[in-house]
Protein backbone atom coordinates (compact mmCIF):
# COMPACT_ATOMS: atom_id res chain seq x y z
CA UNK A 1 0.00 0.00 0.00
CA UNK A 2 1.35 3.53 -0.78
CA UNK A 3 2.24 5.70 2.37
CA UNK A 4 -0.67 8.92 1.84
CA UNK A 5 0.95 11.90 3.33
CA UNK A 6 -1.98 14.39 3.48
CA UNK A 7 -0.95 18.12 3.70
CA UNK A 8 -3.36 19.94 5.69
CA UNK A 9 -3.81 23.47 5.92
CA UNK A 10 -6.12 25.37 7.51
CA UNK A 11 -7.07 29.32 6.67
CA UNK A 12 -10.56 31.24 6.30
CA UNK A 13 -12.62 30.89 3.80
CA UNK A 14 -15.80 32.27 3.70
CA UNK A 15 -15.76 31.97 7.51
CA UNK A 16 -15.80 28.29 8.14
CA UNK A 17 -14.25 25.94 5.34
CA UNK A 18 -11.00 24.27 5.26
CA UNK A 19 -9.04 22.97 2.22
CA UNK A 20 -6.78 19.70 2.14
CA UNK A 21 -4.60 18.90 -0.55
CA UNK A 22 -3.65 15.27 -0.68
CA UNK A 23 -1.08 13.70 -2.67
CA UNK A 24 -0.08 10.00 -3.52
CA UNK A 25 3.20 9.72 -1.94
CA UNK A 26 5.24 11.14 0.64
CA UNK A 27 6.41 14.85 0.48
CA UNK A 28 10.03 15.30 0.30
CA UNK A 29 10.21 19.01 0.37
CA UNK A 30 8.57 22.36 -0.10
CA UNK A 31 9.37 25.78 -0.48
CA UNK A 32 8.16 29.52 -0.67
CA UNK A 33 8.47 31.70 -3.21
CA UNK A 34 10.48 35.15 -1.96
CA UNK A 35 6.85 37.20 -2.79
CA UNK A 36 5.03 34.37 -0.68
CA UNK A 37 2.13 33.64 -3.31
CA UNK A 38 3.81 30.05 -4.42
CA UNK A 39 4.68 26.70 -2.67
CA UNK A 40 6.83 24.21 -4.53
CA UNK A 41 6.91 20.87 -3.18
CA UNK A 42 8.50 17.46 -4.62
CA UNK A 43 7.41 13.75 -4.13
CA UNK A 44 9.21 10.74 -4.94
CA UNK A 45 7.97 11.29 -8.59
CA UNK A 46 6.15 15.21 -8.95
CA UNK A 47 6.69 18.62 -8.94
CA UNK A 48 3.63 20.10 -7.78
CA UNK A 49 3.26 24.00 -7.93
CA UNK A 50 0.33 25.39 -5.61
CA UNK A 51 -1.10 29.04 -5.36
CA UNK A 52 -1.17 30.03 -1.79
CA UNK A 53 -4.40 32.62 -1.96
CA UNK A 54 -6.38 29.90 -3.84
CA UNK A 55 -4.63 27.14 -2.54
CA UNK A 56 -4.97 25.02 -5.95
CA UNK A 57 -2.09 23.14 -7.66
CA UNK A 58 -1.73 25.38 -10.85
CA UNK A 59 1.36 22.70 -12.27
CA UNK A 60 1.99 19.51 -11.54
CA UNK A 61 4.61 17.57 -14.00
CA UNK A 62 6.72 14.43 -13.80
CA UNK A 63 10.28 15.52 -12.95
CA UNK A 64 12.07 11.66 -13.52
CA UNK A 65 14.69 12.66 -10.89
CA UNK A 66 16.26 10.78 -7.68
CA UNK A 67 15.01 12.35 -4.40
CA UNK A 68 14.79 15.75 -5.20
CA UNK A 69 14.34 18.32 -2.74
CA UNK A 70 13.48 22.35 -3.48
CA UNK A 71 15.98 24.57 -3.26
CA UNK A 72 13.98 27.43 -3.94
CA UNK A 73 11.91 29.99 -6.71
CA UNK A 74 14.45 32.32 -8.68
CA UNK A 75 14.21 35.42 -6.44
CA UNK A 76 13.54 37.68 -9.76
CA UNK A 77 11.66 35.12 -11.65
CA UNK A 78 8.81 32.85 -9.77
CA UNK A 79 8.72 30.98 -13.26
CA UNK A 80 12.10 29.46 -12.49
CA UNK A 81 12.67 26.61 -9.95
CA UNK A 82 15.69 25.46 -8.50
CA UNK A 83 15.95 21.18 -7.26
CA UNK A 84 18.62 19.54 -6.44
CA UNK A 85 18.42 15.22 -7.44
CA UNK A 86 19.83 13.02 -4.89
CA UNK A 87 21.86 10.38 -6.12
CA UNK A 88 20.49 7.69 -3.25
CA UNK A 89 20.35 3.68 -3.88
CA UNK A 90 17.58 2.80 -2.01
CA UNK A 91 18.94 -0.42 -2.11
CA UNK A 92 21.14 0.29 0.58
CA UNK A 93 19.07 2.14 2.56
CA UNK A 94 16.09 -0.44 2.38
CA UNK A 95 13.24 -0.63 4.81
CA UNK A 96 12.49 2.80 5.09
CA UNK A 97 10.27 5.80 3.57
CA UNK A 98 11.21 7.73 0.78
CA UNK A 99 11.68 10.86 3.39
CA UNK A 100 13.57 8.67 5.81
CA UNK A 101 15.78 7.61 3.13
CA UNK A 102 16.72 10.96 2.19
CA UNK A 103 17.24 11.67 6.31
CA UNK A 104 19.58 9.67 6.48
CA UNK A 105 21.95 10.40 3.39
CA UNK A 106 22.08 13.81 4.71
CA UNK A 107 22.98 12.92 7.97
CA UNK A 108 25.58 10.49 7.12
CA UNK A 109 26.99 10.72 3.51
CA UNK A 110 26.68 13.36 2.48
CA UNK A 111 28.44 15.60 5.76
CA UNK A 112 31.81 14.40 4.24
CA UNK A 113 31.59 13.04 0.84
CA UNK A 114 30.94 15.11 -2.39
CA UNK A 115 28.33 13.91 -4.72
CA UNK A 116 28.60 15.14 -7.90
CA UNK A 117 25.50 13.16 -9.44
CA UNK A 118 23.30 15.27 -6.76
CA UNK A 119 22.92 17.85 -9.22
CA UNK A 120 21.43 20.93 -9.32
CA UNK A 121 18.76 21.33 -11.68
CA UNK A 122 16.87 24.96 -12.96
CA UNK A 123 13.30 24.07 -14.08
CA UNK A 124 10.84 26.26 -16.59
CA UNK A 125 7.71 25.99 -14.42
CA UNK A 126 5.24 27.01 -17.12
CA UNK A 127 6.76 24.78 -19.99
CA UNK A 128 7.69 21.64 -17.24
CA UNK A 129 11.46 21.95 -18.89
CA UNK A 130 14.71 21.23 -17.61
CA UNK A 131 16.83 24.51 -18.44
CA UNK A 132 19.87 23.26 -17.46
CA UNK A 133 21.70 21.04 -14.67
CA UNK A 134 25.08 22.06 -12.57
CA UNK A 135 27.28 19.75 -10.70
CA UNK A 136 26.00 18.77 -7.16
CA UNK A 137 29.14 20.28 -5.37
CA UNK A 138 28.09 23.72 -6.25
CA UNK A 139 26.13 25.46 -3.96
CA UNK A 140 24.02 29.29 -5.04
CA UNK A 141 21.89 32.17 -3.72
CA UNK A 142 20.89 34.44 -5.48
CA UNK A 143 19.90 38.09 -5.16
CA UNK A 144 17.14 40.25 -5.53
CA UNK A 145 18.61 41.93 -8.50
CA UNK A 146 19.98 40.42 -12.17
CA UNK A 147 23.38 39.18 -12.04
CA UNK A 148 23.84 39.42 -8.48
CA UNK A 149 24.24 35.88 -6.39
CA UNK A 150 26.58 34.35 -3.64
CA UNK A 151 28.22 30.58 -4.67
CA UNK A 152 30.58 28.34 -3.62
CA UNK A 153 32.10 25.89 -5.58
CA UNK A 154 34.26 22.20 -3.87
CA UNK A 155 37.00 21.56 -5.25
CA UNK A 156 36.49 17.72 -6.33
CA UNK A 157 39.14 15.02 -6.40
CA UNK A 158 38.21 11.20 -6.64
CA UNK A 159 39.91 8.34 -4.86
CA UNK A 160 38.99 4.56 -4.98
CA UNK A 161 37.89 2.55 -1.87
CA UNK A 162 36.84 -0.78 -1.26
CA UNK A 163 36.82 -1.15 -5.35
CA UNK A 164 34.63 2.13 -5.91
CA UNK A 165 34.93 5.27 -6.48
CA UNK A 166 34.48 8.18 -4.17
CA UNK A 167 34.69 12.05 -4.33
CA UNK A 168 35.60 14.45 -1.79
CA UNK A 169 37.02 18.11 -1.41
CA UNK A 170 40.10 19.49 0.73
CA UNK A 171 38.86 23.52 -0.51
CA UNK A 172 36.43 25.69 -2.33
CA UNK A 173 35.81 28.70 -4.30
CA UNK A 174 33.50 31.12 -2.83
CA UNK A 175 32.43 33.94 -5.36
CA UNK A 176 29.84 36.89 -5.27
CA UNK A 177 28.97 39.13 -7.81
CA UNK A 178 26.82 42.71 -7.15
CA UNK A 179 25.78 42.24 -10.46
CA UNK A 180 28.89 44.32 -12.08
CA UNK A 181 31.72 43.04 -10.25
CA UNK A 182 32.80 39.31 -9.06
CA UNK A 183 35.08 38.37 -6.29
CA UNK A 184 36.44 34.81 -5.89
CA UNK A 185 37.86 33.56 -2.90
CA UNK A 186 39.74 30.09 -2.03
CA UNK A 187 38.88 28.95 1.24
CA UNK A 188 40.67 25.42 2.58
CA UNK A 189 37.29 23.67 3.39
CA UNK A 190 34.21 22.37 1.70
CA UNK A 191 31.16 23.57 1.72
CA UNK A 192 27.91 22.24 3.12
CA UNK A 193 25.53 25.30 3.19
CA UNK A 194 25.42 28.66 1.69
CA UNK A 195 23.18 30.87 2.84
CA UNK A 196 22.60 34.86 2.13
CA UNK A 197 20.67 37.95 4.50
CA UNK A 198 18.13 39.52 1.89
CA UNK A 199 20.30 42.66 2.86
CA UNK A 200 22.92 40.62 0.74
CA UNK A 201 25.12 42.24 3.42
CA UNK A 202 26.40 38.66 4.75
CA UNK A 203 26.79 34.86 3.89
CA UNK A 204 26.34 31.90 6.87
CA UNK A 205 28.42 28.79 5.62
CA UNK A 206 28.84 25.51 7.28
CA UNK A 207 32.12 23.35 6.52
CA UNK A 208 33.32 20.13 5.67
CA UNK A 209 36.89 20.73 7.41
CA UNK A 210 38.56 17.23 6.83
CA UNK A 211 39.14 14.10 8.44
CA UNK A 212 41.30 15.26 11.55
CA UNK A 213 42.18 13.32 14.41
CA UNK A 214 40.93 10.02 12.62
CA UNK A 215 37.57 12.01 12.98
CA UNK A 216 35.60 14.72 10.93
CA UNK A 217 35.46 17.94 11.82
CA UNK A 218 33.68 20.66 10.56
CA UNK A 219 33.05 24.32 11.24
CA UNK A 220 30.76 27.28 10.80
CA UNK A 221 31.38 30.56 9.83
CA UNK A 222 29.61 34.16 8.85
CA UNK A 223 31.22 36.08 5.80
CA UNK A 224 31.32 39.73 4.25
CA UNK A 225 28.94 39.66 1.13
CA UNK A 226 31.35 42.29 -0.77
CA UNK A 227 34.50 41.45 0.36
CA UNK A 228 34.46 38.06 1.84
CA UNK A 229 35.59 39.13 5.23
CA UNK A 230 35.13 36.43 8.11
CA UNK A 231 32.44 38.17 10.19
CA UNK A 232 32.67 35.53 12.84
CA UNK A 233 33.06 31.90 13.00
CA UNK A 234 32.44 28.42 15.14
CA UNK A 235 34.93 26.09 15.08
CA UNK A 236 36.12 22.25 16.01
CA UNK A 237 32.19 21.20 15.68
CA UNK A 238 31.76 17.56 16.29
CA UNK A 239 28.88 17.75 14.19
CA UNK A 240 27.62 19.56 10.29
CA UNK A 241 25.66 22.05 10.89
CA UNK A 242 22.83 22.56 8.84
CA UNK A 243 19.63 24.35 10.51
CA UNK A 244 20.48 28.02 10.41
CA UNK A 245 18.56 31.36 9.57
CA UNK A 246 18.74 35.38 9.61
CA UNK A 247 16.32 37.55 11.05
CA UNK A 248 14.47 39.13 8.69
CA UNK A 249 16.56 42.89 9.93
CA UNK A 250 20.22 40.37 8.96
CA UNK A 251 21.30 41.50 12.28
CA UNK A 252 20.58 37.93 14.40
CA UNK A 253 21.07 34.54 13.44
CA UNK A 254 19.47 31.32 14.60
CA UNK A 255 21.63 28.44 15.27
CA UNK A 256 20.44 25.16 16.13
CA UNK A 257 23.10 22.68 16.34
CA UNK A 258 25.43 20.43 18.69
CA UNK A 259 27.87 23.18 19.84
CA UNK A 260 29.05 21.05 22.77
CA UNK A 261 30.51 17.38 21.70
CA UNK A 262 28.55 15.62 24.62
CA UNK A 263 25.81 17.94 25.46
CA UNK A 264 21.89 17.49 23.55
CA UNK A 265 21.10 20.30 20.78
CA UNK A 266 21.15 23.83 21.08
CA UNK A 267 18.90 26.87 19.72
CA UNK A 268 21.74 29.66 19.85
CA UNK A 269 21.02 33.28 18.91
CA UNK A 270 24.11 35.53 18.03
CA UNK A 271 24.78 39.02 16.64
CA UNK A 272 25.95 38.97 12.99
CA UNK A 273 27.32 42.63 13.65
CA UNK A 274 30.37 41.27 16.37
CA UNK A 275 29.45 37.38 16.12
CA UNK A 276 28.12 37.87 20.08
CA UNK A 277 26.36 35.00 21.47
CA UNK A 278 23.00 36.62 23.03
CA UNK A 279 20.88 33.90 24.23
CA UNK A 280 20.74 30.49 24.20
CA UNK A 281 17.58 27.34 24.68
CA UNK A 282 18.92 24.28 25.82
CA UNK A 283 16.33 21.75 27.30
CA UNK A 284 13.48 24.57 27.31
CA UNK A 285 15.29 27.08 29.35
CA UNK A 286 16.32 30.28 27.89
CA UNK A 287 19.79 31.31 28.83
CA UNK A 288 20.67 35.25 28.24
CA UNK A 289 24.58 36.16 27.70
Amino acid sequence: MKFLRILLLLFPLNGLAQNIIRFPSEILSSQKSSDQSMVAITTIDSVYIIDINSFVITKKWKHNELYPIVVGFHPYNNNVLLLQRNNINAGNISGMSDFDRLKYYYSSQKTWSESPLDSLTLWDITNSKLLRTVTGSFYIQFGKKDGEYAGVMNQVYSYQYQGGTNYSARSSDLNTSDGETVKTTRIGKACRRLLMDKQRRNLAISWYDGYINNQSAYSFSVMNFLDHRQVFAIDSLAELVTDYCFSPSGERLAIYANFNKDKEKALRIYDVTNGKLVSEIRNGVIITI
